[in-house]
């Protein structure tokens, strides 16, 4: 699972609660603290019927400003909710106290604390961005961690040499 390195970064233990209301624990896999994003292993059985699906994303060259895209998050505790906006600019910066983010997505659509870490997704369900801050001092100006970003730190978390010790359920020869 894909979220903010932000959201756990001083978590003792991680718990994730999916739509269903099923609640487990997490693991960290790894992470990218200057992009704040990290990858969490989910504990228990999804085998079958519970079965995760894999997040579809979008093409990166087919994003459109003024395109509509819709939030995904946790806000102030209000589990699973979405709200709507348009994408609203491409490669904005974003200062607030020590933390910079370069290159990032900015929206409209409302994003607030518990938002972070969750989808920012396109009419078609396909992921765009993970949802990252807002400006304080503003209303309706949200920030998302963009899908070239996402698809580097994937790309180098999901490497088999990261695995090799892992135990997927059985094991050859056995």
């Amino acid at each position: 699972m894909l979220t903010n390195f932000h959201v756990v970064q001083r978590a003792g233990n991680v718990e994730v609660r999916l739509y269903n209301g099923k609640s487990y624990p997490a693991v960290l896999v790894g992470y990218d603290q200057p992009n704040d994003l990290c990858l969490l292993r989910l504990q228990g059985d999804f085998q079958g019927e519970n079965a995760l699906a894999a997040a579809s994303f979008a093409q990166s060259g087919d994003l459109l400003l003024g395109e509509t895209v819709i939030s995904i998050g946790n806000p102030f505790g209000l589990e699973h909710s979405v709200s709507l906006g348009v994408l609203s600019a491409f490669n904005r910066n974003f200062s607030e106290g020590e933390i910079s983010f370069s290159d990032i997505i900015q929206t409209d659509a409302a994003i607030n604390p518990g938002n972070s870490g969750g989808p920012l997704v396109n009419l078609d369900g396909d992921l765009i961005g993970i949802n990252l801050a807002i400006r304080q001092d503003a209303q309706g100006i949200g920030f998302a961690i963009p899908l070239s970003r996402i698809e580097l730190f994937l790309s180098y978390w999901l490497r088999p040499s990261h695995f090799a010790n892992a135990y997927f359920g059985f094991r050859p020869g056995a």
